[in-house]
């Protein structure tokens, strides 16, 4: 992000009752279809990353944890 500006990434982590045999550049959509009918669950983790204004040390901090 530009210096000094907060940006959101948000994650969703699943757990599947398999392992799935996915291309290296399988895109989410793929993922979803061939995921249909394996999630057991999902999470969601929001986070925020703001760089510095001027030099020095950078923020990472985590603004938020849900479960859908």
């Amino acid at each position: 992000p530009p210096k000094g500006k907060k940006h959101s990434y948000c994650f969703t982590i699943y757990v599947l009752d398999c392992e799935l045999d996915l291309q290296a550049n399988t895109m989410k959509k793929g993922f979803l279809k061939r995921a249909e009918g394996h999630i057991l669950q999902k999470g969601r983790l929001t986070a925020e990353f703001e760089s510095p204004k001027s030099g020095g040390k950078r923020d990472r901090s985590i603004a938020k944890r849900d479960n859908p």
